[in-house]
């Protein structure tokens, strides 16, 4: 390090400053500063995102898919598949929002000006399901939304999860498989996925039409995906091909059985003995279904 002198070193830190100053007053007065890493978040996870309905689809006799996509110039922000979505609504005075599973895949939303994404929204009872049955009934092509999306762990995690996944469902908790299904189907999903699907009847199977004609069962174009379906209240359920099973959802296996309806045994007369009594006491609380393992 060359050495000036002692005075010339101490007030070289004015002459830095002065020069820097200088810099800083023939330099433009606009600011150009550009954070790319901001700039990616809020693509990624924008606070709002404004969304259009396209297409309203009848997919059971009480539930519907509607079809949205990104509005005034909005982009839509990628996702996985068992995320789920927020809706802003304004019903009469009420001003609230409600989340709702993403039934369709994340590629679907990566198609540049063909990019969508779906909700399936089942109608509740009279009574129960305000926003839900509100959507079902007056929901209609054209209308506008502001979503707030992806949200939730529940999906698939390599680095976490198995390779094979067996999901349980009933009702519309379909949906987020829904979407899982058709993203393994794409290719972009790497897992196998077993759904074991309950409902009261067959009436009540959401996205049947789907899971009937690409999941009947193990077949060779879709090795990596199984579906099987569970009805409590039927005695003979022959929807999707043959792997629709009568019984609780909780005695529906991999492989396909026959579940056959128990009558439930009469309260037993008083019995003194306690171990009697505790053991009686078991059988009579058993299900009112068995299950035959043996292939139907």
């Amino acid at each position: 390090m060359k050495v000036n002198g002692f005075f010339k070193d101490v007030t070289g830190a004015s002459r830095v400053t002065k020069a820097r100053r200088k810099l800083i007053e023939s330099g433009s007065s606009a600011n150009t500063y550009s954070d790319h890493i901001r700039e990616i978040a809020q693509e990624v996870h924008p606070k709002v995102t404004h969304v259009r309905v396209t297409k309203v689809e009848e997919v059971s006799p009480t539930a519907r898919k509607f079809t949205f996509v990104a509005d005034e110039g909005d982009v839509l922000p990628p996702f996985q598949a068992g995320q789920y979505c927020s809706l802003d609504l304004q019903i009469g005075d009420t001003v609230t929002t409600r989340p709702y599973s993403i039934c369709s895949a994340p590629y679907q939303a990566r198609q540049g000006e063909d990019s969508f994404f779906e909700l399936t929204i089942r109608n509740g009872k009279p009574g129960v399901g305000f926003a839900s049955s509100w959507l079902y009934e007056n929901v209609h092509v054209g209308d506008k939304f502001t979503a707030h999306l992806p949200f939730g762990e529940f999906h698939y995690e390599p680095l976490r999860d198995a390779k094979h996944v067996v999901a349980l469902a009933g009702g519309s908790g379909i949906t987020p498989f829904y979407s899982m299904a058709q993203e393994i189907e794409h290719g972009t999903l790497d897992c196998d996925l077993t759904i074991l699907y309950g409902s009261v009847s067959t009436k009540d199977i959401i996205l049947e039409s789907y899971y009937s004609r690409h999941l009947p069962n193990q077949t060779a174009d879709q090795p990596r995906l199984r579906a099987f379906a569970a009805s409590s209240m039927l005695k003979v359920c022959g929807c999707w091909g043959g792997s629709c099973f009568t019984g609780w959802l909780l005695w529906v296996f991999k492989r396909p059985h026959k579940c056959v309806r128990r009558e439930p045994p009469q309260k037993p007369a008083v019995n003194s003995n306690p171990r009697e009594a505790y053991q009686s006491d078991k059988k009579r609380q058993s299900p009112l279904y068995k299950c035959d393992l043996r292939r139907a």
